[in-house]
């Protein structure tokens, strides 16, 4: 069964990230752990030490290791937890913002971006709530231009039907001023490049 939509985008979003900041954090403790255990190793290893250095490069050795290995194994935990947490604040508003816009594409302009208290993306999130709103202005502007064509439509018909001679022409200059008032407020929007 595929994973549900949300969850898909969260989790990649999490591999991606996560996976990339444990590589990050792998090479550091590589760089770290030759620094720290490679003398001692070379001490060890090669015999122009006498057999007294070896044996007490090999108890430094061990002590290290015991002493070294715990923090930085909770340290790298934390580490990813921090990520994981980090990760979620930004994915989490980058799904919403995805779903805000997807429905401003098809038409919806009821919908708003809201974002958690502690979630990243805020400026980002206010932008397009500014975006929605001088959306929704300029459709209800549209509207209202739309609701007075009609009106002068009706009064035109009306016009035509009782009046004898050219007694509509008033109607149909009202209707020519109003079309004109509803093309420049079209005109504010740019369907292409």
């Amino acid at each position: 069964m595929k994973k549900p939509y949300r969850r898909r985008l969260i989790v990649d979003k999490f591999n991606r990230f996560t996976t990339l900041n444990l590589n990050y954090l792998l090479f550091v403790l590589l760089i770290f752990g030759v620094a720290l255990f490679a003398p001692l190793i070379i001490q060890m290893e090669f015999g122009a030490y006498s057999q007294f250095e070896q044996e007490q490069a090999a108890s430094q050795l061990v002590f290290l290791h015991r002493l070294v290995w715990p923090p930085i194994l909770i340290t790298l935990l934390l580490l990813f937890l921090g990520s994981l947490l980090f990760t979620h604040r930004i994915a989490g508003p980058l799904y919403r913002l995805r779903c805000v816009l997807k429905q401003i594409g098809e038409g919806d302009l009821s919908g708003r971006a809201t974002l958690r208290k502690h979630d990243y993306l805020h400026s980002e999130a206010k932008v397009v709530n500014e975006m929605i709103d001088s959306l929704r202005g300029k459709v209800r502007d549209v509207e209202a231009e739309y609701r007075q064509v009609e009106e002068a439509l009706r009064e035109l018909t009306g016009a035509i039907d009782t009046s004898p001679g050219k007694a509509y022409m008033p109607c149909l200059e009202r209707l020519e001023a109003y079309m004109q008032r509803l093309r420049a407020t079209l005109d504010q929007f740019k369907t292409g490049s």
